[in-house]
């Protein structure tokens, strides 16, 4: 059943991203057609009408308010106000029309955590649009189904395949300078104290998965 924020709560009408107007004056008209967008930066709920943004969150545009807001639908089926600056309108296949655009949200969450210096207390989480693979042995590892998860993750090889693809500089030599900069005992570094234990786990992970890539794009350039 689809929800609207939190249904004790009523919209503020103050916001550092403008007012939420009251009115629907025409600019306010319904999209014509669903439009996906995907989140570029992370915004925190001020009420609770408001949805939470993370990069690399798809959501489903569905109205404009003003200049600054937009009523969004997320993959929860939970409907809520967004900040227009917040999200990027896609192409009309979504995040498969615009692959790199989707890489590059999440690259620039990596970046963020790669600068980290004993501060890092997030992990730059796979957006959820590409967590698509339906493989049988991918989705037992990855355990979506059954509310557990093999993996720290809850991603699969091709999952995060599908991502990087995305960058344009996919091949055996990218993957391996990529893959350095998982390695559990860098990524240690930038963790603060109370995150280190999740965040190496998280990491240990992605080193696997970026070695097994490795080896299967090597298998493919011989």
């Amino acid at each position: 059943m689809p929800r609207f924020g939190h249904p004790d709560c009523a919209p503020s009408a103050e916001d550092r991203h403008g007012p939420k107007p009251h009115a629907s004056p025409s600019t306010n008209e319904s999209f014509p057609r669903e439009v996906r967008a995907i989140a570029t930066h992370r915004h925190t709920p001020r009420d609770c009408v408001e949805l939470p943004l993370r990069p690399g969150l798809i959501l489903t545009l569905l109205q404009p308010q003003g200049p600054h807001w937009y009523i969004a639908r997320n993959s929860d089926d939970v409907f809520g106000w967004v900040p227009s600056a917040y999200v990027r309108i896609l192409g009309d296949a979504g995040p498969k029309a615009e692959p790199n655009g989707v890489y590059e949200v999440w690259k620039k969450a990596c970046n963020e955590a790669f600068a980290a210096e004993g501060t890092l207390t997030t992990f730059p989480e796979l957006p959820r649009g590409v967590k698509t693979c339906r493989e049988r042995s991918c989705v037992l590892r990855k355990g979506t189904k059954y509310g557990t998860s093999v993996g720290d993750l809850d991603v699969c090889i091709h999952d995060l395949e599908k991502l990087l693809k995305g960058s344009g500089c996919y091949g055996v030599k990218w993957l391996k300078a990529e893959r350095v900069k998982w390695h559990p005992d860098q990524f240690a570094r930038r963790c603060a104290d109370g995150f280190k234990d999740e965040g190496v786990a998280k990491a240990t992970e992605m080193f696997a998965l970026l070695g097994g890539l490795v080896d299967k794009e090597s298998r493919r350039e011989d």
